[in-house]
């Protein structure tokens, strides 16, 4: 499929990218990834933090870099035509659940599915508990505004914002009492889910109830 730059927005820690699909069939559950890629061939996976009711508008973020493809994408002109596959993801909003609860379990960048994932919770009125715990380490985590938005919006909704290094003890403590029957969604660099899993398995949550989605290429 197609679609074409709309829109960028940059800082020091953060690049987003808005497109608009050419095909109006193109769809996504909230928190599957697209792979992006540009003109220069140039080739990246990235999840799609907007909500699907936004389609056929579309957004991305990614860490800025020095990388061949970044460079690219922050350079690129508005109106510029980029191929777009997919989607695909395990980490996904559950479907016709009523009385489950979930944690999503973020590390830096990796938050992005579940933003797309508590927007579209927040417009659906989705009646599961969600609890996001956002592990971060800039002084503002990205994307704090529409967290905070999404979860205000949303019934039995919360986001904790967790400046600190993921761990067993800081987990157990944003847990609630029916913590081992709950869903467990990971989504962060290879290091931060390898140590978030590990601290579950600590926790005794079982292994079934644990869906874990790893980026490659980012540190925090």
């Amino acid at each position: 499929m197609k679609a074409r730059l709309k829109n960028r927005f940059e800082d020091d820690n953060l690049i987003v990218a808005e497109f608009e699909a050419a095909d109006l069939e193109f769809v996504f559950r909230p928190g599957e990834y697209v792979q992006i890629v540009l003109p220069n061939h140039e080739k990246r996976y990235f999840s799609v933090f907007s909500s699907p009711s936004a389609l056929p508008i579309f957004h991305i973020g990614t860490r800025p870099s020095s990388s061949l493809f970044k460079r690219a994408l922050a350079e690129m002109h508005v109106g510029t035509e980029v191929d777009v596959n997919g989607p695909w993801g395990d980490v996904v909003l559950p479907e016709d659940v009523k009385e489950k609860s979930f944690y999503f379990i973020a590390g830096g960048i990796g938050v992005t599915p579940f933003v797309s994932m508590l927007q579209y919770k927040s417009e659906e009125q989705l009646p599961y508990d969600v609890s996001l715990l956002y592990f971060y380490s800039d002084s503002v985590p990205p994307f704090k505004m529409e967290l905070e938005s999404a979860a205000a919006g949303s019934i039995k909704s919360r986001v904790l914002f967790i400046k600190h290094h993921v761990s067993a003890g800081i987990i157990k403590n944003a847990l609630t009492l029916d913590y081992l029957l709950a869903g467990y969604y990971v989504a962060g660099p290879p290091g931060f889910v390898n140590k978030a899993q590990n601290a579950l398995r600590y926790l005794k949550i079982p292994q079934q109830n644990v869906i874990v989605e790893s980026y490659t290429g980012y540190t925090n």
